[in-house]
């Protein structure tokens, strides 16, 4: 079995726990999505914070990799217009697995 390159936990709200069947039979749809099907919450902000941490050992075992190794922390908030929380993820990537990249361009004013 190869290594897997990411390992995410993924927290849903009680009143959306019937998604999780919905979920084994269509494992290519974004669970955030499924959930606002589910409970007509629709998500319209995500939040994502990046951190270098060390690998739990919860985590570590399906990396294969020594605890505390290095690694990159993602933690994701998906939120509705109220500004709650409707699903949460928490992924692990081994530091040499993982690279992130932004590309932004200022906008140039015309006619100024």
């Amino acid at each position: 079995m190869p290594k897997p390159v990411v390992v995410t936990f993924v927290y849903i709200l009680p009143n959306a726990k019937n998604v999780l069947n919905i979920i084994k039979n269509h494992p290519s749809e974004l669970i955030v999505s499924l959930v606002e099907q589910t409970t007509g919450r629709e998500c319209v902000e995500v939040r994502q914070t990046f951190s270098g941490t060390e690998m739990p050992e919860r985590v570590a075992q399906y990396f294969n990799l020594p605890v505390k190794s290095p690694s990159l922390r993602i933690l994701r908030q998906y939120l509705d217009e109220w500004g709650r929380t409707i699903v949460a993820s928490l992924s692990y990537h081994p530091a040499d697995k993982f690279s992130f990249s932004i590309s932004a361009k200022k906008k140039l004013l015309k006619g100024i």
